[in-house]
């Protein structure tokens, strides 16, 4: 195949039954609508939250704004979400390493250190 993340729907139908198959794909969209999920609302809730209700406190007591304009704010990222995989990269398998390289790079001395400090070697 050109694209390798595009490997595992072929070879579900090449390799298991149909409703094996269907079972394997009921559990990988259960798997990840989730994540999604707390993808979109996590930004929503921190656009909201965080950013508008720092500026704006007066409005906090106002739950209906924020109510809609916290459901805006995710109906916004969301309508971003959908165009951005609207041409996703070949290997979306880099974004990931780089993103867990990210993090990793970001968290090891984190954890270098207060392993460091619990030990009393700092």
């Amino acid at each position: 195949m050109k694209i390798s993340d595009q490997v595992i729907l072929p070879m579900m139908v090449i390799l298991l039954l149909a409703y094996a198959a269907g079972i394997f794909l009921v559990v990988l969209l259960a798997a990840i609508m989730p994540t999604i999920n707390a993808k979109l609302l996590q930004p929503s809730y921190t656009i909201v939250k965080d950013l508008y209700l720092d500026v704006q406190p007066q409005h906090i007591d106002n739950a209906r704004m924020i109510k809609r304009l916290s459901n805006l704010t995710t109906l916004i990222l969301g309508w971003l979400v959908l165009l951005a995989v609207w041409h996703p990269p070949e290997m979306i398998i880099w974004l990931n390493l780089l993103a867990f390289g990210g993090l990793e790079a970001l968290f090891l001395w984190l954890l270098v250190l207060a392993t460091l400090q619990c030990s009393g070697g700092a």
